[in-house]
């Protein structure tokens, strides 16, 4: 899992407000068993106004580098056969950028969604991404 959250560049809110966040999705995931084997955030913005967070670097997606570190944690080599599912234009840029397959989730009031990239494959919903993958026969 890997995601842009600039909020506490912005200074809207603290690192530890954004962990407590944290600990509650992992804490619901976790009530109904799931386990994500990586999380990866990326805290910079180039408009932030926090001293150390406000800029660019290359883990803000689109830019690749939260994929390359949460690939590598895994073990697994960017490759087609693996698939980033995301609903923003940054999520699929990173994911073209390594030559992964890429599934847009649409989400029509999305502020984050241009067209500027386009998907390998688009779904209505986060439910639906999983048919993309494992088509019924």
């Amino acid at each position: 899992m890997v995601s842009n959250q600039p909020a506490a560049a912005k200074q809207t809110c603290s690192i530890d407000d954004l962990a407590s966040v944290d600990a509650r999705v992992r804490e619901l995931l976790a009530a109904h068993g799931v386990e994500i084997g990586v999380w990866k955030y990326c805290f910079h913005h180039p408009q932030g106004t926090d001293p150390e967070l406000g800029r660019r670097c290359e883990c803000r997606k689109p830019e690749p580098g939260l994929l390359i570190d949460a690939l590598a944690d895994l073990g697994v080599p960017a490759s087609k056969h693996v698939v980033i599912v995301g609903d923003s234009d940054a999520d699929i840029g990173a994911g073209l950028a390594l030559g992964l397959t890429t599934i847009l989730v649409e989400h029509p009031n999305s502020a984050h969604r241009r067209g500027e990239q386009e998907p390998d494959f688009r779904v209505s919903s986060a439910a639906a991404w999983a048919n993309v993958l494992m088509p019924d026969d």
